[in-house]
């Protein structure tokens, strides 16, 4: 899940498609792309991951990743990785 970017993901009207890249399962390593189905509920998976998407201001072909691998300080929260190399190499804390 750490390694799925934006551009990885796809919105349809009935379903979404997210590329997984690779997988412990994927010996020739080719990715494979998974279709998740709208629910047209509160739980939808589709619905609730494009709410996400806005809340975090991402834009359709925005490359950035979607989660991150965080660590427990006692300020917060510390980025751990998947930071773009352009960015400061300071810690990000989230409280």
């Amino acid at each position: 899940m750490l390694n799925i970017r934006c551009s990885d993901v796809a919105f349809q009207k009935s379903h979404m498609t997210i590329f997984i890249e690779k997988s412990k399962t994927d010996i020739y390593r080719d990715g494979q792309w998974v279709v998740i189905a709208r629910t047209n509920s509160r739980l939808c998976p589709v619905k609730n991951l494009e709410m996400f998407f806005r809340w975090c201001g991402f834009t359709e072909g925005c490359t950035d990743f979607i989660l991150c691998n965080l660590s427990k300080t006692n300020n917060g929260h510390k980025v751990l990785s998947l930071i773009h190399i352009s960015e400061p190499t300071r810690p990000l804390y989230i409280s």
